[in-house]
């Protein structure tokens, strides 16, 4: 009788020890490639990062200053692309709303200069628009298993454009 008792004890004690066995081995043989988004910058970023496991990709704001992140289950291309701001284009399609009736219910007291001054400002917003209307900068890195992905975004003021710097780290053993 004590013998089947220790027996027993013994299988009770067996599956709590495979289950947490295979618990870490599972977490060890996951190839997780962690993904950190840094923005430098002093505007807010809309982001799409595209992992190996998510073919559609995450949607991130990246406060001014701020960082975000997220993991891949496994090793392969990893992909950040910087979205056009939705505030930004309400605000560029509200100007040029205001130039439109700038000049119809001023063209009577317009000068010539300010004609041309505002229609070229309006050119202008259409073409920002029109910049906008698909997605911005963007950079791809090959992330082997166990590595962490690092992607720095920062403002150009002079050409007011975003600019990505990706690399991927393995870690070592």
């Amino acid at each position: 009788m004590l013998k089947r008792t220790n027996r027993e004890r013994t299988k009770r004690l067996t599956f709590p020890l495979t289950a947490i066995l295979m618990t870490v081995f599972a977490l060890v043989a996951a190839a997780c490639v962690d993904v950190n988004v840094t923005n430098t910058a002093d505007l807010r970023a809309r982001v799409r990062i595209t992992l190996p496991d998510t073919p559609a990709g995450y949607t991130r704001l990246v406060p001014p200053g701020g960082t975000t992140s997220t993991f891949s289950e496994f090793g392969g291309t990893v992909t950040v692309t910087v979205l056009p701001d939705e505030d930004y284009r309400d605000l560029l399609l509200e100007l040029r709303v205001a130039i439109g009736r700038k000049l119809l219910e001023d063209s009577e007291t317009l000068s010539g200069s300010d004609v041309v001054n505002l229609v070229e400002r309006l050119v202008e917003v259409n073409g920002q628009l029109r910049d906008l209307a698909g997605d911005g900068a963007s950079c791809s890195v090959d992330a082997p298993d166990f590595s962490t992905v690092t992607v720095v975004l920062s403002w150009d003021l002079t050409t007011s454009t975003w600019s990505l710097s990706c690399s991927a780290v393995a870690e070592s053993s």
